[in-house]
């Protein structure tokens, strides 16, 4: 939204009835403009994936380093001295000082004095909004520590953090992120976009796709946390004001070629992607999980439900004008391809779908025939333990 509540402790807090948090007392505020909330984004992306060289690109966006980076000639002295550096010695510096500091890498706070250590050797802005949003942020960690001890405030910001990557507000950030995803020709660049999301299976060892290897932004989207808590970072989002550009992207995008790609060896780490969102779907375990999670006593409110029923009627007519037009640009052209290529990728989601679920049962099985037989184990234990002779046959 923009706006910062600079002051969220345990007496401006108020946990609901119906398992939501109230906020109280808005009398220390701050305003973010969207240019540094989407630079936040991409810094908390850029730290979980310990992806050093983008945190430095967001350092610079959001003002928390110069452009260029300035090391100061005179560490340790009471008047430093600054000049100019490279980009690459700045990201080598923040690479040694970040990436052997687990506690940075999950707390906010940890990252400040991280920074403040970094400080020492090169320059570091204090924009105006740093003071409040650092107060907001320790102050929420020491919340969540009380209660979770390894609480990341980094992955649970994800689901937040994908909403703002894929809703872009700023002229120029929709400007880059669609050079980034899509050609001129409406052809979707697949790398670039699994660099994005972190959807690459570690094939490549170059930049930051390396650096990005082993993480998956999706992986932060708990869906069973998401039905428990009534939470859906997601939620109508393509329908919406902010979903304006995911929904020029549809309209741009080769149908033909985006269908031929799914298909393609080249697809196979979406094709699995896609198999796990549908075995998730199917997975009853999964579901019950869920339900026994849904606060007891929780009851939606009617104007949320009003809410979401219009969400849900937007994006239906957002889905619905996409389609048509798609439709109306290719009519007959490549339409059995298409058709084709639609009917392959559906049964390769549906077979690993399978797969997975079948995978998922074994395991349980084994899982639960491992806790039996240690349960069994236990009770003969004590059985023998508590027989009358025992002591005497011994």
């Amino acid at each position: 939204t923009g706006f910062v509540h600079a002051d969220p402790h345990e007496g401006n807090l108020k946990y609901t009835r119906d398992g939501r948090i109230c906020f109280l007392d808005f009398g220390l505020m701050d305003r973010v403009s969207p240019r540094i909330m989407e630079g936040f984004a991409e810094g908390i992306r850029s730290v979980v994936a310990k992806n050093w060289t983008q945190l430095a690109l967001s350092m610079q966006v959001i003002e928390f380093s110069p452009t260029p980076p300035r090391k100061n000639l005179r560490p340790g002295a009471t008047r430093p001295e600054y000049a100019d550096c490279s980009f690459e010695e700045f990201v080598e510096a923040l690479a040694e000082e970040l990436g052997q500091d687990a506690d940075a890498q999950a707390r906010f706070g940890s990252m400040a004095a991280a920074l403040k250590r970094l400080s020492g050797r090169y320059l570091m802005l204090t924009p105006p909004y740093v003071v409040l949003l650092t107060r907001t942020f320790v102050t929420l960690e020491g919340i969540a520590a009380q209660f979770d001890p390894g609480f990341n405030i980094y992955k649970t910001a994800l689901p937040i953090t994908l909403r703002r990557l894929l809703s872009p507000r700023t002229a120029i950030a929709r400007a880059a992120f669609r050079d980034q995803v899509l050609t001129q020709g409406g052809e979707v660049k697949w790398s670039e976009l699994e660099t994005l999301v972190g959807s690459s299976d570690g094939s490549s060892d170059e930049g930051s796709q390396a650096e990005d290897a082993g993480f998956d932004l999706f992986e932060g989207l708990d869906e069973g946390e998401q039905a428990a808590s009534g939470f859906q970072p997601l939620e109508g989002l393509l329908g919406s004001s902010d979903g304006r550009l995911l929904r020029r992207l549809a309209y741009d995008v080769d149908i033909s070629k985006l269908l031929t790609h799914l298909v393609s060896p080249d697809a196979r780490t979406w094709r699995r992607k896609a198999s796990a969102w549908f075995a998730e779907q199917l997975d009853v375990v999964r579901v019950a999980r869920g339900l026994l999670r849904a606060h007891p006593s929780h009851v939606e409110d009617p104007e949320v439900l009003k809410l979401r029923r219009h969400w849900a009627q937007r994006q239906r007519r957002a889905l619905g004008f996409l389609v048509q037009s798609q439709w109306r640009r290719t009519r007959w052209r490549n339409l059995p391809i298409n058709a084709l290529a639609v009917a392959v990728f559906l049964v390769s989601v549906v077979v690993g779908a399978q797969l997975l679920l079948v995978r998922r049962f074994f395991l349980r099985c084994r899982g639960a025939s491992r806790a039996l037989a240690g349960g069994v184990a236990r009770v003969a234990a004590a059985v023998w333990h508590r027989m009358p002779g025992r002591r005497r046959g011994e």
